[in-house]
């Protein structure tokens, strides 16, 4: 399927993205965009912005498409009222004409529900981009009790009035299935043709290099395990762990039953959060990307973009089986059962023996890819 210069109207895309590429949100939203655009629609971006300060909406051009933000909630009460408002909505769906779709990025309730109702009374498609269900727990708590039943609203009665879905694993489109007709599977899809992927003036190392890169927590994400794997690793010189988000006492602080001691200095370096460039950048210099989940409703109906950007730099990986990842993994990819300290360290072995990897940029994400399966989903509307 190719990109049409034929214009079929407009899309509206609203959540809680920073664009162009601020928060993950925003990295997945503008390859959706470049789809959309490539079958024939206009888009425009209605996310949140960090640098306005009032509640001033403006249109701003960002390459083909159009974006009009609203102000970042940076306070309990703002965060409140960004929640239940429907004014930056309201204004962003009545400023574009030949409105024919509205796509909510991970909606709140209210934001959803309005957007429904004004949608219906005007014959516009409104269809769910759907990436993750947190497990938000019942709470007294205000702001967990607030998110829990935010959460509920959306995911198991808001969502099932939409027209259609796009569902970033299986597992959402599996649930889903059975209450909206229309649903596709889109996972996080990159534009392998941008300069970040490409960069060439990369040093490689003689070492083995391994990387982690993200946030860990300290109970879904055994970044400790990784760390103690690595450093029990006794018989072997020549390979190395690069840890990207995350300093060493910040690492300690996390996982306080960790000895300090236990840290092989020569093994294992830490640097702090970086930039998504600088980030990738440094994965480049890396031959092994490595992370781990615990399967949880979390991290089973979303998926790791951190498998995604390993996968399109051509690295091998060392993960575990959660979300889609069995459905996507090649010859390099190294799935281990059991998520423990001997598990690891075989896999970490394994990898020790291919050696260094020779990277090539993988299409496997490449959002291009993806326009058969669109098109085939916005034909489903009958919108000519």
């Amino acid at each position: 399927m190719k990109e049409t210069h034929l214009r079929k109207g407009t899309i509206a895309y609203f959540g809680g993205f920073e664009m162009p590429d601020k928060n993950a949100a925003a990295h997945r939203v503008l390859q959706n965009a470049k789809i959309f655009y490539g079958l024939g629609f206009d888009v425009v971006f209605a996310g949140v912005d960090k640098t306005i300060k009032a509640d001033s909406f403006h249109f701003i051009k960002l390459d083909v498409f159009q974006s009009c933000p609203s102000k970042y909630p940076n306070s309990f009460f703002s965060w409140i009222k960004y929640l239940i408002s429907f004014k930056h909505s309201k204004y962003v769906l009545n400023s574009l004409k030949d409105l024919k779709y509205v796509v909510v990025y991970n909606a709140h309730a209210k934001q959803l529900r309005d957007i429904l109702s004004y949608c219906k009374k005007r014959k516009i498609y409104v269809i769910a981009d759907i990436t993750e269900w947190y497990e938000n727990y019942f709470s007294l708590n205000p702001i967990k009790l607030i998110k829990y039943i935010d959460t509920s609203i959306v995911m198991k009665k808001l969502h099932k009035k939409t027209d259609g879905a796009i569902a970033i694993s299986s597992r959402i489109k599996q649930y889903y299935s059975k209450h909206i007709e229309k649903i596709v599977l889109l996972p996080p899809l990159v534009d392998i043709y941008e300069k970040k992927w490409n960069e060439n003036n990369i040093k490689i190392p003689n070492t083995i290099e391994f990387v982690y890169a993200g946030l860990p927590n300290r109970e879904k994400e055994r970044l400790d395990l990784i760390v103690s794997s690595f450093c029990s690793i006794k018989q072997r010189s020549n390979f190395h762990l690069n840890i990207i988000g995350i300093t060493r006492d910040c690492f300690l602080a996390i996982y306080p039953s960790f000895k300090e001691n236990n840290i092989d200095e020569g093994r294992v370096t830490f640097y702090e959060r970086m930039s998504h460039d600088d980030c990738l950048r440094r994965m480049k210099e890396c031959d092994y990307s490595i992370f781990f989940r615990n399967n949880s409703r979390k991290n089973d109906f979303g998926f790791p973009t951190k498998f995604v950007e390993s996968a399109t730099l051509g690295m091998g990986i060392i993960t575990n089986d959660f979300s889609d990842i069995k459905n996507y993994s090649n010859s390099n990819v190294t799935i281990i059962d059991t998520l423990d300290e001997n598990s690891i360290k075989k896999a970490i072995v394994m990898c020790l023996e291919k050696g260094k990897i020779k990277k090539e940029i993988s299409d496997l994400f490449y959002y291009k890819n993806y326009f058969g399966v669109m098109y085939e989903f916005f034909k489903s509307f009958d919108i000519k």
